[in-house]
């Protein structure tokens, strides 16, 4: 059985380790209110930093996307270009064909109908 006097020297050890539990938990709470109090500050200075990137990054799109716009559109413009420089050629092809036609057509013409020369010669 025990006594009297074990019980309050086991109250009395239970509340001194409830008293160090205690002031163990409070100086855990102030260390992590610290931390917080020192993190809090860095956590909004990344926040800003990562709200700029992102702003500056979104400009950055914008202007890409605005960029291959251009490029888009200038490679439009040089295709027709060249698109119509091939017509040009096939055209100018066509037309220097039938002016060799034209101009065959008119050699033989000339020496079918052309009085001989003293010498024999034609056109």
């Amino acid at each position: 059985m025990t006594t009297e006097a074990t019980v309050v020297t086991n109250i009395v050890n239970d509340v001194a380790v409830v008293a160090a539990l205690q002031q163990k938990i409070t100086a855990d709470r102030l260390a992590i209110e610290q931390a917080i109090a020192n993190g809090l500050p860095l956590i909004n200075s990344a926040s800003d930093r990562a709200d700029t990137l992102s702003s500056s990054l979104w400009g950055m799109t914008t202007e890409n996307r605005q960029i291959n716009t251009d490029i888009t559109q200038r490679y439009n413009e040089i295709k027709s270009w060249h698109d119509a420089h091939d017509a040009d050629k096939l055209q100018l092809t066509t037309l220097k064909q039938e002016m060799v036609v034209l101009h065959q057509s008119v050699e033989d013409s000339v020496n079918q109908n052309a009085p001989t020369s003293l010498d024999g010669g034609s056109f």
